[in-house]
């Protein structure tokens, strides 16, 4: 079999994936400001309250997006700000149905309210279709979500990995050999799985190619849901580099 390090790889166009990385960004900082005031009302007012719930409106966040905007690209640099971005940000932040914040004191809220937001905006940018997941297929990894989903018993995979005791991305691939999976070239045909890696050729996702050409993918074990999308809408720490492996 052929080593994952010896397969043909492909750089991607990261044009797409930085815009969306950018708007994550500005997102991010928005809602640390957001947190920021609502933190503050908290201490000031509520000193000893032990549940407070802060409504974070889209009015509220329009005010706040344009320092958000040029705080994001001096403190987390922002690479494409264009004007069609801020637009689309803006757009995004006006239709926001807001988000209720309980006990600001706590920083894992800031968290939730920045995920929250970089979700809304990648699923109302329409770059990604969020999707629900058999609840026994929630806690898969982003790998063996490719590899069921392309039709594989999730139990034969799961014997084949733990049997070697190698429980890498590498074994899934060894996995799709010993199934007749060969390393492929573009264009990318329905049932290919994508695995994407970084520059040092570090695996870090996978992705099932769907009958349009868009890829089924799952982000981390955590995520109960999986995404559809563009090969170009990855998420950009996904890596700049992408093998293509093909059923026979």
């Amino acid at each position: 079999m052929a080593s994952p390090a010896t397969f043909t790889l492909h750089k991607r166009d990261l044009q797409r994936a930085i815009e969306n990385q950018d708007a994550s960004k500005i997102l991010f900082q928005l809602a640390r400001n957001a947190f920021g005031v609502a933190a503050e009302v908290a201490h000031g007012k509520c000193p000893r309250t032990s549940e407070i719930i802060f409504h974070v409106s889209s009015d509220f966040l329009r005010k706040m997006l344009p320092v958000s905007t040029i705080e994001a690209a001096q403190l987390h640099g922002i690479e494409q700000l264009t004007p069609d971005l801020v637009h689309k940000v803006s757009e995004f932040v006006s239709q926001y149905h807001g988000y209720a914040i309980r006990r600001p004191k706590e920083n894992k809220n800031f968290m939730e309210l920045a995920t929250h937001m970089q979700n809304g905006f990648r699923e109302f940018s329409g770059r990604f279709q969020k999707r629900d997941l058999e609840k026994h297929r929630q806690r898969l990894s982003c790998y063996d979500f490719a590899i069921t989903e392309a039709g594989f018993d999730i139990r034969e995979l799961t014997y084949y990995v733990e049997r070697s005791k190698d429980f890498s991305a590498n074994r899934r691939i060894r996995f799709l050999q010993s199934k007749g999976y060969q390393n492929a070239l573009m264009p990318l045909k329905q049932g290919d799985i994508l695995f994407f890696m970084s520059e040092e050729n570090e695996l870090l996702h996978a992705g099932l190619v769907n009958a349009d050409g868009n890829l089924s993918s799952k982000p981390g074990n955590e995520n109960p849901y999986f995404y559809i999308h563009s090969l170009e809408d990855t998420p950009i720490m996904y890596g700049t580099q992408y093998t293509i492996l093909r059923k026979p």
